[in-house]
């Protein structure tokens, strides 16, 4: 038999196990909801249904359904406990199913932690508000911190690459207040002004280190004297020489997350780099690592890597990537999405009368660049934007807090990472939690508006 959810007060959920499965105490299981269980096939998903819940002796009065990751959703063994909390059940699925989500952005994951017959094992079941790093082990809260505009101003030749001037000051505020506010894991690169913004990232987070999950790429070669990019270098010893300087700069010996930083180089050129990486895994210098690439052929390329787990990619309301989101679903892989807010295109701050500054890196637009142009927001994605934005402010949303809760609504393995400059944006930012994801039908409803 399987039992009913237990709910604390944390608002953390404990997991029953099937019948197949020993649980086993594990640290903190009481304060987590995890425990250890040995052996569940990964071809066995938990699917949760909830139709009341209760907190502190009082039923919240609400419907929330997990949905499986294909899309459907599916209604199971329903509990008959005093408090009203239903049971769980499992069935056969697809090994892509690991994962599902109630609509209050609460998650359940299988962490992964070996493979026998070619499928995956999972050594517990974990459920909270946090996202899996794929099979890392790595849990971290929805929503994490972009460091790109951090970094300052940096150049390719003419092309200003950073977001202008900023204030290390509020920098090192809004990066606390981030922390403060439960966020945990924090993106940045090496080039992002020249090694300055995992400077500013080892300040703000020190005193923390352990308490936080650091991502940082690598690719790119610069002069930090002069803040200029130059050539790329896609050489073994390169990589472990950048991530050499990024642990310095970062004033760790370790780095969570390391990401390949070139998004068109070859899969066959890129394909030596994993050996350098599984090195830095055994070495412990790097947790995990993956691709930032918005080509899901690229990404692919590094699916059989032993530690392999995320790929990070562009994904917003206004474009969204369904091959990439297929993909990590199929690999059971993390997420991590830059440019949610569409360069910040979804802020009510752009109009068609908005001008940006000449150091910013939108004012005179690379080739990759399409929500910007000459200067100023293109036109026609400012009108995408308004075609979607009653559905985004639904609920007293702000469109940033709406377009984020489009994220965490896409998948439960998406982890946007919203830039920011100051306090005001990281509240904002977080605050998006607080109304959690967009509802189905709401997806829908804007797939149909944006024709797709």
């Amino acid at each position: 038999m399987v039992g009913d959810l237990k709910l604390h007060d944390a608002g953390v959920l404990d997991v029953p196990f099937p019948d197949n499965c020993v649980p086993q105490a594990a640290n903190g299981a009481e304060e987590t909801g995890q425990a250890t269980c040995n052996r569940i096939p990964a071809d066995q998903r938990l699917v949760i249904a909830k139709d009341k819940m209760t907190v502190g002796g009082e039923e919240s009065g609400e419907t929330r359904r997990v949905s499986g990751i294909n899309g459907r959703e599916d209604l199971v063994h329903q509990g008959d406990g005093h408090d009203g909390l239903p049971g769980v059940a499992k069935r056969a699925s697809d090994r892509t199913g690991l994962s599902g989500r109630f609509w209050n952005g609460l998650d359940v994951h299988c962490r992964t932690v070996g493979v026998v017959d070619a499928a995956p094992l999972c050594d517990s079941w974990v459920m909270s508000q946090e996202r899996s790093i794929g099979p890392s082990g790595i849990l971290v809260p929805p929503i994490g911190v972009g460091c790109w505009a951090i970094g300052g101003q940096f150049w390719a030749d003419d092309q200003p690459l950073g977001w202008g001037e900023v204030d290390d000051r509020e920098s090192l505020r809004a990066l606390r207040r981030a922390f403060d506010l439960g966020i945990r894991l924090f993106d940045t690169a090496d080039v992002y002004g020249t090694g300055h913004s995992e400077r500013i990232l080892a300040q703000a987070l020190a005193g923390h280190r352990d308490e936080v999950i650091i991502a940082t790429k690598w690719g790119n070669t610069y002069d930090e004297g002069r803040r200029a990019l130059l050539d790329p270098d896609i050489s073994g010893s390169y990589a472990r020489r950048a991530l050499e300087a990024s642990l310095r700069r970062l004033g760790t010996d370790y780095v969570d997350i390391y990401q390949f930083h070139l998004a068109d180089v070859g899969p066959a050129d890129a394909a030596p780099l994993l050996d350098v990486l599984e090195d830095m895994v055994t070495a412990g210098q790097i947790r995990t690592y993956g691709w930032s690439t918005d080509d899901p052929e690229r990404a692919a390329s590094w699916s059989a890597a032993p530690h392999a787990a995320v790929v990070q990619h562009e994904l917003n309301v206004l474009n969204d990537a369904p091959e990439m989101l297929a993909l990590v679903e199929r690999l059971n892989w993390a997420s991590i999405n830059r440019g949610p807010l569409a360069m910040g295109l979804i802020s009510d701050k752009y109009t068609v009368h908005s001008r940006l500054a000449d150091d910013d890196v939108r004012s005179h637009e690379p080739e990759w660049m399409r929500y910007f142009k000459d200067g100023r927001p293109a036109p026609e994605w400012l009108s995408r934007r308004d075609a979607v934005r009653e559905i985004l402010v639904s609920g007293g949303r702000s469109p940033v807090q709406g377009a984020l809760a489009w994220n965490l609504a896409r998948s439960p393995r998406t982890i946007p990472i919203p830039g920011c400059r100051t306090v005001a944006q990281v509240e904002e930012n977080a605050a998006a939690l607080e109304f959690g994801p967009l509802d189905p039908a709401q997806l829908t409803q804007i797939d149909a508006i944006l024709g797709r």
